[in-house]
């Protein structure tokens, strides 16, 4: 007998492994490139199938044929809609693939080999070694870069240098799953709010590598990272100059910190995820729990009328994961709104309510169409009612206005040493301690010098003619006297500007040079040359304060509390406030510039460096209230975008 709708089966390829004491069985369609898992019947059905051939109508099992069958039907069905289908375009996330990577794989190989094993290990432990002895020498400067990890540079850097990172996290996994065999089936870009980030397909790994093989695979990424992030901290120590050092700083960082809370994050489907569910051998992890998480969110909304609440510690488990992840995931989307909002002349504000439309509203249309009718899900007007009444309800609550801030030393304006005199720096102290008295800076000035011999001279003739003239005419005389004095003021202010040009410490505390001034710098009066931390029982700190809180500050003094090193200090700690506002003002925006500055109790040598933080607390006020405030800062921040791409 000849079956002709066997032919297709074999387009599909089985794979069996055991795990966990447990059999699982995967079918590959190469037609569609999509792996899919089947239960243990539809495995020997479809492998029957393969072998049948020709033969005796009365031999052949008429059950196995059903199942394969039916589950050949299911794959058309899939097929059909993937065909007919396509996902609704998000423009927060698209996907676009480039090439497939198998033809190049085998050029890989060599390398691979060498790399992925014993090699990479003692690799890394050599970097290790020679990191930590650096860091340790160096008293781990370079950890500086994590506290400037939301600066505009640090932001910047990250902006250029990781699509570069990630293509060196990509080929970790290449390289992996070419050492065990596995083929790569594409690369491409996902732009992430219109930004690249390459990506590449090893689910390959499914069908032809083992549990231990897949993990590796899966970190492969992460462990490239490390190698990257260790390269950057030990070229950090060795580089001059202060644009390369940032460069490799924040590429230490971002290959650190990136790939711990992003790529290692198992609460997305991303590396972490995949090395965790091999671990736990939950190959469908993420299906199962969601599936736990949806009966729960059924059971919920419908008031019991449909879904179910899990019933085994394993379901409950799984339904947790499920939450976490889907507060995750909102919490990564509505961030990337929030960047996208204010770019690009508007289209961003467009992208990403397009894209929140996408994510959140358009999957609850198409699942309530789609859902059946026995769920009684028409309980949704008396939800949206009671949301509606919740939400109006809350908007009433009032609460408090908060501002953070990060202060510092007021290192630009208290504690400042000012050069009174200007000159050619010839000497300046060494950071560290120092006494009332002690010479922080001497300048050189050769036009006060000869200003000086010039005036010097002036006075001998200027005394002369008086004491000549002093008896024969007493009217002459008084004039004479009188340019004496002069000669006399005019030396000794040349004399006192001559007495500046070495500038000396006013109490005792430390002294910090400022290091950008060089010997034979020429430095003008009224700049700084340097910092002098006294010891007192009150510091003097300052920090940027937002324009936007500025009417408030002035309409009610907040409550300020200080966090000192990660320490929050009594309220009392704060002694005084005060908000100036600062000659500087951005020319592209018009925005002005204030300066929040105040007296906390403490030692200023003590607290120096310490990493200090101001929280402002305004009095409260309706929840809609902070909607409104929260729309124009909003439309403030699109409008300064606009300006600065004009």
């Amino acid at each position: 007998m000849e079956i002709p709708w066997l032919a297709r089966l074999n387009t599909v390829d089985l794979q069996c492994s055991a795990e966990r004491d447990r059999m699982h069985y995967l079918a590959h369609d190469r037609v569609t490139g999509k792996i899919y898992r089947v239960s243990a019947e539809i495995a020997r059905a479809v492998a029957y199938c393969k072998q049948i051939g020709r033969m005796d109508a009365a031999r052949v099992d008429k059950e196995k044929l059903k199942v394969a069958f039916g589950f050949l039907g299911s794959l058309q069905n899939m097929h059909k809609t993937e065909l007919s289908r396509r996902p609704p375009f998000n423009p927060l996330f698209v996907n676009i693939e480039l090439f497939d990577v198998g033809p190049y794989q085998p050029a890989l190989r060599p390398l691979a080999r060498i790399l992925v094993g014993p090699v990479y290990i003692a690799l890394l432990a050599t970097l290790l070694l020679v990191a930590f002895w650096l860091g340790s020498w160096s008293d781990w400067q370079i950890m500086a870069v994590f506290k400037n990890v939301f600066s505009l540079s640090a932001i910047a850097t990250f902006a250029v240098v990781a699509p570069f990172l990630k293509i060196l996290h990509e080929l970790g996994h290449t390289l992996a799953a070419t050492r065990f065999g596995v083929r790569v089936r594409k690369t491409g870009l996902y732009l992430i709010a219109l930004y690249p980030m390459p990506y590449v397909d090893c689910s390959d790994a499914d069908l032809s590598a083992t549990r231990k093989q897949r993990i590796i695979i899966s970190l492969a990424g992460l462990f490239t990272d490390i190698i990257v992030a260790l390269l950057a901290f030990i070229a950090w120590h060795f580089v001059e100059g202060s644009f390369l050092k940032t460069l490799l700083g924040n590429i230490f960082m971002f290959s650190s910190i990136n790939s711990i809370l992003f790529n290692a994050n198992p609460l997305i489907k991303l590396d972490g995820y995949y090395a965790l569910a091999d671990t736990l051998g939950l190959r469908n992890m993420y299906t199962e729990a969601s599936r736990s998480f949806r009966g729960i969110r059924r059971k919920i909304t419908t008031l019991g009328k449909d879904g179910s609440f899990p019933k085994t510690r394993r379901a409950r488990w799984l339904g947790l994961y499920s939450f976490g992840s889907v507060l995750y995931k909102t919490n990564m989307i509505l961030g990337i709104m929030w960047v996208m909002l204010p770019k690009y002349f508007g289209l961003g504000s467009l992208l990403a309510l397009w894209g929140g439309y996408m994510m959140f509203i358009s999957p609850m249309v198409s699942g309530r169409a789609a859902a059946p009718a026995k769920g009684k899900a028409r309980s949704w007007p008396f939800w949206l009612l009671l949301f509606t009444a919740l939400g109006l309800a809350l908007m009433f609550i009032k609460v408090p206005f908060r501002v953070v801030m990060p202060v510092q030393a007021d290192v630009g304006g208290r504690y400042s040493l000012q050069v009174e005199s200007a000159g050619f720096i010839q000497t300046h102290a060494a950071e560290g301690a120092v006494r009332a008295g002690d010479v922080v800076l001497e300048l050189v000035n050769a036009d006060l010098q000869d200003l000086r011999r010039l005036q010097e001279t002036q006075l001998s003739t200027a005394q002369y003619a008086y004491e000549a003239i002093s008896g024969a005419d007493p009217a002459g005389a008084i004039v004479a006297a009188e340019r004496l004095r002069a000669a006399r003021t005019r030396l000794k202010l040349t004399e006192e500007r001559i007495a500046n040009l070495t500038v000396r410490a006013p109490a005792d505390g430390y002294f910090a040079p400022d290091y950008t001034r060089i010997t034979g710098t020429y430095v003008p009066d009224g700049t700084a040359a340097g910092v002098l931390f006294p010891r007192a029982d009150v510091t003097y700190v300052a920090g940027d304060f937002p324009e936007r809180y500025v009417e408030k500050f002035q309409n009610t003094l907040p409550q300020a509390e200080m966090r000192i090193n990660g320490v929050y200090l009594p309220a009392t700690a704060v002694r005084s406030m005060d908000l100036v506002q600062r000659i500087s003002l951005d020319s592209e925006t018009g925005v002005r510039s204030y300066s929040l500055s105040m007296q906390v109790a403490g030692d200023p040598l003590e607290l120096k460096y310490a990493d200090m933080y101001a929280k402002l607390t305004f009095p409260k006020e309706p929840l809609y209230r902070h909607a409104q405030f929260f729309i124009a800062g909003l439309v403030q921040k699109f409008r300064d975008a606009k300006l600065r791409q004009n």
